[in-house]
């Protein structure tokens, strides 16, 4: 019989066996991949798209230029209000201003719109209260640190229009002034509060000011320009011609068209002082061609609207041809009686100097104009020309103004 021995070795075999099962188990465990991440919760991704969201409506909103991060959540109504003033519907618009500020008192395009709201209502109502309102509420739309730069601008520029046309130049500088310590580099608006200077008749300041700007850029045709003219005012006309020259090509050679019926004036004057009749002429004529002065020859500041002007007029023309004919057979005792008056009163023919920064509304001219009238103090003097006057007004039915 037979027998068959299981020897040690086989189980040692066995074992083995066993052993490489485990290390290739091991092996295994060696190479097993990192875990992926679990994917984001899902409301964090809806907040990533809401702000996304939002910062595309804040960069397409047309009037986000004007509109702070806070106002744009109140945009509709803002908006609304917009439209009410832009039909003028000022007592809606008001109302919702006045509702819209009580519950964001430091909104800037909201006080901005409670300003531009009076501004309208004294263009309507000719009130100069709701004026002085509006430049309040302008002034505090400059006083606000979140209004943003153009709305800045906006608010800046009104309320120096406003006050000037007030007669507030404190405020009006004020308004520059706050305009330059935003925006320091633009020399533009340096030379603007010169001229707010010079209209107050603060030469001193004024040249100081725009020889502060040509310090900087001493091309600056603006700042030429107007230190010319300074100059000019003080007596200094050579340098204030020079300097006014100098300014205007350096503004066109930059394709800038000065729209200053003083400058142009002051220029031409001043060229005339020197004896430079045909360059003073030349920019007379550029003047009026600007549309500044009714003709090279008609160079008034004010004029009335309606009222034709124009430097030479035929007896046709006048429509009162016939009585000037009265007037014109007297001139030798015209001519007679003026010589009288000029050798016995010479002070009465002294020109008579109007200081520069006189400013004479519409309103004035029309009044003077109006209240023409032949003083008899001066008819002593010339008792015939004003027999003449007189009976011209009578016999032609012309009215005071055109006498």
């Amino acid at each position: 019989m037979r027998v068959i021995q299981t020897s040690d070795d086989d189980d040692e075999n066995d074992d083995d066996d066993g052993d490489d099962e485990e290390d290739h188990d091991d092996d295994g465990d060696d190479h097993e991949e990192a875990p992926i991440p679990p994917p984001l919760p899902p409301v964090i991704n809806e907040v990533v798209a809401l702000r996304k969201h939002r910062a595309s409506e804040r960069e397409t909103y047309v009037r986000r230029a004007i509109t702070n991060r806070d106002d744009h959540k109140i945009r509709a109504e803002l908006d609304d209000i917009d439209r009410l003033l832009d039909r003028h519907h000022l007592d809606d618009a008001l109302r919702k201003i006045n509702t819209l500020i009580k519950r964001h008192p430091d909104s800037p395009r909201a006080i901005f719109s409670k300003a531009r709201a009076y501004d309208l209502i004294a263009e309507a109502e000719e009130d100069d209260d709701d004026i002085d309102e509006a430049i309040k509420y302008y002034e505090e739309v400059l006083e606000e640190d979140s209004t943003p730069e153009v709305l800045f601008r906006q608010a800046a520029a009104r309320l120096a229009d406003r006050a000037r046309f007030r007669g507030q130049l404190h405020v009006t500088l004020n308004a520059q002034r706050a305009m330059i310590d935003r925006f320091p580099t633009e020399l533009k608006l340096q030379s603007d509060m010169a001229l707010t200077f010079l209209v107050m008749g603060r030469y001193d300041d004024a040249r100081k000011v725009l020889t502060n700007v040509l310090s900087v850029d001493s091309s600056d045709g603006y700042a030429l320009v107007y230190r010319g003219l300074v100059s000019k005012l003080i007596g200094d006309v050579d340098e204030g011609v020079l300097e006014m020259k100098k300014g205007l090509r350096a503004l066109s050679m930059a394709d800038i068209e000065l729209t200053d019926a003083r400058v142009y004036y002051h220029l031409g004057e001043g060229l005339m002082q020197l004896g430079r009749r045909a360059e003073a002429y030349a920019v007379y004529e550029q003047g009026a061609e600007l549309g500044l002065f009714l003709s090279a020859y008609q160079r008034s500041s004010h004029n009335i609207d309606g009222l034709k002007a124009q430097p030479w007029w035929s007896l046709e023309q006048s429509s009162v041809g016939k009585h000037l004919k009265g007037v014109e057979r007297q001139w030798v005792s015209i001519r007679h009686e003026a010589l009288s008056v000029l050798e016995s009163h010479p002070r009465e023919f002294e020109p008579i100097s109007i200081p520069s920064t006189l400013q004479r509304s519409r309103d004035t001219v029309e009044e003077s104009l109006s209240e023409f009238e032949l003083h008899d103090e001066h008819c002593a003097m010339a008792p015939l020309s004003c027999q003449i006057l007189e009976d011209f007004t009578r016999s032609s039915n012309a009215s005071k103004s055109s006498v």
